[in-house]
């Protein structure tokens, strides 16, 4: 029997047991079996793909698997990048957005992302990666920024380190697009794992909400850190969450090269140290962990 004629019910269930890349193919039999095959994606929730960007091309993938990938050239070829000129198929949509994890993003490839995030496949983007090297912020990453605040993002992940010769002294305005972020970001974001030029008042104001419930912090510039030192802001932290227990978990993990002494509960010097507050589900004992100590509040 030709493919053309094949009863619905029989494409359905052979689109089950295929992989996407395959049903992306599928789709090309006849405008019968597309129709057939489109749905039969949408109703596995295989339409949600994840976008890995590599440095000349930007590679889907959907359960581990690649599906296909776009290069650098095609996203830059037009001023405004269209769904047909980037999507593998009309129908699917970005879930996950990752940059940076094997190489520094230049200004160019922040551009590209710039793009890609304004295309209507990547209104609900719910986890988003980001990991480079930069003494400040380019425009092209504050674009970024900029357009992440009207995501629906669930979970994020910002890795920021410095170039060779370090962060600029100024970090203003970098820190001012941050807290646009995180306060755009207040209703819907869960997850956190930011690395930085920041200090522990900075990710207490950014990432205290009632929606929170995982975050780890490193601070990389002892210079900042030691201008403000932790113990204040994670004090007001255990107390905000003494008084609104829910369930979460802060992580903070820095080393000092100052020789400083204790501070409260908490100790900087030159050995690393992190702090961990839980609070249980019966809304009752937050812990805060130090090395192998421990102290209830």
């Amino acid at each position: 029997m030709p493919s053309s004629r094949l009863p619905e019910a029989a494409v359905l269930e052979i689109g089950k047991h295929l992989p996407l890349r395959d049903l992306l193919e599928m789709r090309k039999l006849s405008h019968r079996i597309k129709l057939i095959v489109e749905r039969s994606i949408r109703d596995q929730g295989l339409a949600p793909i994840e976008v890995i960007m590599h440095q000349y091309k930007d590679v889907f993938v959907v359960a581990n698997e690649p599906i296909g990938s776009v290069e650098t050239r095609t996203i830059r070829e037009k001023e405004q990048l269209e769904e047909e000129d980037y999507m593998p198929a009309p129908f699917t949509t970005i879930d996950v957005f990752i940059a940076g994890l094997e190489f520094n993003p230049s200004n160019e490839r922040m551009a590209d992302v710039v793009k890609v995030l304004g295309l209507r496949s990547a209104r609900k983007v719910a986890k988003f990666a980001l990991k480079f090297s930069r003494a400040q912020l380019s425009p092209e990453h504050l674009a970024v920024l900029n357009l992440l605040r009207s995501k629906p993002l669930e979970s994020l992940v910002l890795e920021w380190r410095p170039e060779d010769a370090g962060y600029n002294e100024d970090l203003q305005s970098d820190l001012e697009a941050l807290d646009s972020l995180f306060q755009g970001l207040r209703g819907t974001l869960e997850e956190v794992n930011i690395k930085g030029p920041f200090n522990a008042t900075e990710l207490v104001r950014w990432l205290n909400t009632e929606k929170m419930r995982e975050v780890h912090f490193q601070p990389l510039h002892n210079d900042r850190l030691a201008l403000d030192y932790p113990e204040i802001p994670l004090d007001s932290l255990i107390s905000c969450l003494r008084e609104n227990p829910r369930q979460c978990f802060f992580e903070f993990l820095w080393s000092e090269r100052k020789d400083l002494t204790d501070i409260g509960l908490y100790r900087t010097g030159n050995e690393p140290w992190s702090l961990q507050m839980k609070t249980t589900p019966s809304r009752t004992v937050i812990c805060c962990r130090r090395l192998m100590r421990s102290h209830r509040v």
